[in-house]
């Protein structure tokens, strides 16, 4: 197809798109798999230059694109071994770029698929910015891969919202994981200090039981479901909480690289829960096995002295999004108030956060150094207790830049209260 029927096809299907994206299957418990990661190099070190690429509609008008378009597509080679492979998915990193962008994969000239959206959004999930970080998978169909070089492709295609035809995204990474039978080489693994029906305390220990298979452990990561902010971008709070960023987690419970393979979990800012928590961990090997454990199902925590409340935003407006002079709101509601909290903070998460100029709550004026320049940030900003009211709570952000403007991504902030001293 030219570029003009490929566009023709990806707005004919978006309409009808139904994109099998959901939790990585790994959240099925007691799953094998290997990972190959593209862009990974970027924090191997953790000194190399964070990396992206970009896509662009190609069918665009604007001229100043150019550059841009001169190769749109471009093929992202990874050489794959499928031998023994019985499952397949695909999670994609990417930020959703300009108002009404459209994102797609393909996998060796397959047909076009969707890169998977947030969840919960009033209206298209096109008309809200996010950052998607690895905690949804596209499935690939096995007989779609190649035992050898395999090529993804990436594509952005006319806005569907925002008319200024500028459709453009970027892609920081993706990891293709292909699922195997268990086998006598791989590690085996189980949360050791945690059973269903138990109760943890503040900061609880997490210690994993490992039994490596044909190398040495390299690390165990330790992950839980519970409520809380939504760190991923997938729209829900309630889930397998972490992102994944160059193919690496962040914001789950906490890794461990030596015996006794223990993790403590930091609490201090979890709020309490009225649903079980779920544990699993994974175990990575120097052969680059990774091993889930069996999910430790129905853990609550033990009653504490303070109470920590997560209020969750609502009136969350589309394309939040702030720059020449603009102000945008949304509403933190306050079921109920019984004193005064001790503590108060928001977290959220931004894109170019950093060229904000005003954050308020209720009018209070809040500490507006938060987030990066052209990049996705996770930002905490602490709220001095009074100027949280029963009821309404106004969130506010203004910004005069001409540069970019600083995004608030889906599905908006989180008020987090405490009450009662650590």
């Amino acid at each position: 197809m030219n570029v003009k029927q490929i566009t023709a096809f990806l707005v004919a299907t978006l309409a009808t798109a139904h994109v099998a994206a959901a939790e990585p299957y790994e959240w099925a418990g007691g799953s094998v798999f290997r990972e190959y990661i593209y862009n990974s190099e970027a924090v191997d070190t953790g000194k190399a230059p964070r990396k992206h690429f970009s896509e662009i509609d190609p069918g665009s008008k604007r001229t100043e694109m150019a550059e841009l378009k001169a190769n749109p597509r471009a093929p992202r080679l990874m050489t794959l071994s499928t031998k023994g492979v019985e499952r397949a998915e695909l999670l994609p990193e990417y930020w959703s770029g300009h108002s009404g962008t459209t994102a797609w994969l393909q996998v060796n000239r397959r047909p076009w698929v969707p890169l998977p959206r947030p969840a919960g959004t009033p209206g298209p999930a096109e008309h809200y910015y996010h950052t998607v970080l690895g905690s949804r998978a596209v499935p690939v169909a096995l007989k779609d891969l190649i035992d050898g070089e395999n090529t993804f492709r990436f594509t952005a295609g006319p806005q569907v919202w925002g008319s200024f035809d500028w459709g453009f995204y970027w892609i920081y990474a993706f990891t293709l994981r292909l699922y195997h039978p268990r086998a006598a080489e791989h590690p085996t693994a189980s949360i050791a200090n945690v059973k269903s029906g138990d109760a943890l305390g503040e900061n609880p220990p997490i210690t994993v039981a490992v039994q490596p298979g044909g190398a040495p452990i390299k690390r165990v990561d330790v992950f839980a479901y519970y409520e809380d902010c939504n760190y991923s971008g997938s729209g829900f709070h309630r889930e397998w909480h972490g992102q994944t960023i160059y193919g690496r987690p962040h914001q789950h419970v906490g890794s461990a690289t030596a015996a006794p393979w223990t993790v403590h979990w930091n609490t201090e800012w979890v709020a309490d829960q009225s649903q079980p928590i779920r544990l699993a961990a994974r175990v990575v090997d120097e052969a680059g096995w990774h091993t889930v454990t069996p999910i430790v199902e129905n853990v609550r925590f033990s009653p504490r002295a303070r109470k920590v409340t997560l209020i969750r935003a609502s009136e969350m407006p589309p394309g939040f999004g702030v720059r020449a002079g603009r102000e945008m709101t949304c509403v933190l509601d306050v079921p109920s108030l019984p004193k005064k909290p001790a503590h108060a903070r928001i977290k959220l998460l931004t894109w170019s956060g950093s060229h904000v100029e005003r954050i308020r709550l209720n009018g209070v004026q809040l500490s507006p150094k938060i987030g990066r320049e052209h990049d996705f940030s996770i930002d905490t900003i602490e709220v001095p207790p009074e100027a949280v009211k029963l009821g309404r709570n106004e969130f506010a952000m203004f910004s005069a830049t001409t540069h970019h403007a600083a995004e608030v991504d889906w599905p908006g902030p989180v008020l987090l209260l405490e009450f009662g001293e650590k």
